[in-house]
């Protein structure tokens, strides 16, 4: 990695912070989905389908 950015010439820092960026979320997110319970990810998988008590679903 550090010779890619080294042969990135003529390019300004913004560029540069922004790849880091990417990088640095994309790994948390990776990470983060890596790490959760199976139990954390059958009850957000099951979110669309609950019903919900508002006063907007009992109208339609």
């Amino acid at each position: 990695m550090r010779q890619f950015l080294e042969n990135m010439t003529g390019l300004s820092i913004y560029p540069m912070i922004s790849l880091v960026f990417f990088i640095v979320t994309f790994t948390v997110a990776v990470v983060r989905a890596y790490t959760l319970s199976k139990q954390t990810v059958s009850e957000m998988g099951e979110l669309p389908l609950e019903k919900s008590s508002t006063s907007q679903d009992q109208s339609l």
